[in-house]
């Protein structure tokens, strides 16, 4: 198997699941895309938003 393969069991936990959030490592739905300060995109849950804006992280589209 390559390293890109995703095994069976990865891909029915991501179409379930969803995105895992950065700050509470929560799998949730309708997650919001920000920069943290690494410049890297993360995904933060709807109970976080407040959080990681009062941290200034910026919105990315």
């Amino acid at each position: 198997m390559s390293k890109y393969h995703r095994t069976f069991r990865e891909t029915l936990h991501s179409l379930f699941f969803g995105k895992q959030c950065a700050l509470c490592h929560r799998h949730a739905f309708g997650m919001t895309n920000y920069v943290n300060d690494q410049g890297k995109v993360i995904f933060i849950c709807s109970s976080c938003r407040i959080y990681a804006e009062r941290r200034a992280f910026r919105k990315w589209k």
